[in-house]
């Protein structure tokens, strides 16, 4: 068992070594954004958190790009699933966030991709939203609790398919 684990760790290591692009990610004045609210729990620094966890989403994405490309991400927009709404917990009233299939996840972003020698290889705004974020999604799945787990789910299917950044000019 500890041998196939080394295994599967060498082999990723080796993966992330042949692909090594980066991501230099930056925000718009988030306190502007359609919908970053965090739930009554979540308030202090929850937006410094949000931030931070989007933006280490997008420099995994980046590093499967080739060596030496580098993907600068402005995000200027951010609308999270679901609402915030007040439920009762025991004898208290709090804010919680209710995720259905109205209140659906939209990111917009400004992005450019740079190849080794610097060279502009894409440049363009990108508007995602996914309307259909709870198809095939089971229970099992949203329960594992994972914090924005649709909107990084939304921005890595768009990376991945034919709508991501191009890797070749």
């Amino acid at each position: 068992m500890k041998r196939t684990l080394l295994g599967l760790s060498l082999y990723a290591m080796a993966m992330s070594a042949a692909h090594a692009g980066t991501a230099e990610v930056t925000w718009g004045d988030v306190d502007e954004f359609h919908d970053v609210r965090a739930a009554a729990d979540e308030r202090p620094g929850y937006q410094e958190r949000l931030v931070n966890e989007l933006t280490a989403h997008f420099q995994e994405l980046a590093t499967t790009l080739p060596e030496g490309y580098t993907w600068k991400v402005k995000v200027t927009d951010l609308d999270l699933a679901g609402r915030l709404d007040f439920a009762e917990v025991g004898s208290r009233t709090k804010q919680v966030r209710t995720v259905d299939d109205i209140e659906y996840p939209r990111i917009n972003f400004k992005s450019e991709l740079t190849d080794a020698s610097g060279n502009v290889v894409e440049q363009r705004s990108v508007e995602l939203k996914d309307m259909r974020f709870l198809d095939g999604v089971s229970r099992a799945s949203r329960a594992q609790n994972e914090r924005l787990y649709f909107e990084k789910k939304m921005i890595r299917d768009w990376f991945h398919s034919g709508e991501g950044p191009k890797k070749s000019s």
